[in-house]
């Protein structure tokens, strides 16, 4: 045996497992205590899944089989979400989702799936070869994906969310409303200062007409039109910066 095999049927295989068991344990944890779900309903929904995958027949189950399931089942959400926009009422695909109370909602599926892709990487793990290992590895990533999509779509809107998840999103829909609160009053001032008789046009005439001389410098120029502009004489020196400030 190689250095390498047994590096993968020790300390590799260890990690794996326990990355593996973790992730099946985050699945279960959120379907009971986020989804408020039952074992009861979480074995049915678990052996749906089961069924229209392999048939009734689980012993026809085939790791290879399993490195579909996610996009298949992803796919199947997206569609189910577009229709549920356009159809809110609309029934869905999947039977167990009739009738169970509470009601299941789409973001839960992920949740599902991901325990049963645990679940395969760990089987898949326990063949101890080289194909079985990239297909557990596979298997793993997809369940990073179905936790990613239920963290995206369900966490703040599952049935039991965390306090501190809920005021995370409030801090950041407080953020969110004073960046467009800001945007709202820069383009308000905007709007001001480009009217006709604003402010950009009093500056643009300011300039114009100390250019055109007759004005020994800034503060004697300011002094004699902040009256003609509505403006205090500083402001009209600030115009002026950048042009010459001293004229014969």
């Amino acid at each position: 045996m190689t250095r390498r095999n047994e590096s993968w049927n020790g300390e590799h295989t260890r990690r794996f497992t326990a990355r593996a068991e973790e992730m099946l344990d985050w699945f279960y944890g959120h379907l009971r205590v986020s989804e408020c779900r039952t074992e009861e309903a979480i074995f049915r929904a678990f052996e749906h899944f089961q069924h229209i995958w392999w048939g009734k027949d689980i012993h026809k189950f085939k790791l290879v089989d399993c490195v579909y399931l996610w996009d298949s089942i992803s796919h199947d959400l997206s569609i189910a979400g577009l229709k549920q926009v356009a159809q809110p009422n609309a029934g869905h695909d999947w039977p167990f989702l009739e009738g169970e109370i509470p009601k299941w909602e789409l973001g839960e599926i992920s949740l599902v799936v991901g325990l049963l892709l645990c679940r395969a990487a760990l089987a898949a793990l326990k063949e101890r070869t080289a194909e079985a290992r990239s297909i557990a590895g596979l298997l793993l990533m997809d369940a990073c994906d179905a936790r990613h999509y239920w963290c995206q779509f369900r966490l703040t809107d599952c049935r039991n969310p965390d306090s501190k998840v809920l005021r995370a999103k409030d801090m950041v829909s407080e953020m969110e409303w004073r960046s467009k609160r800001r945007l709202e009053l820069r383009k308000a001032s905007n709007a001001r200062y480009d009217q006709v008789g604003g402010f950009r046009q009093k500056k643009s005439d300011a300039i114009s007409a100390y250019n055109n001389g007759g004005h020994t410098n800034h503060a004697d120029f300011a002094r004699k039109y902040c009256v003609k502009f509505g403006v205090e004489q500083r402001t009209v020196e600030s115009w002026l910066s950048g042009q010459p400030t001293e004229r014969n």
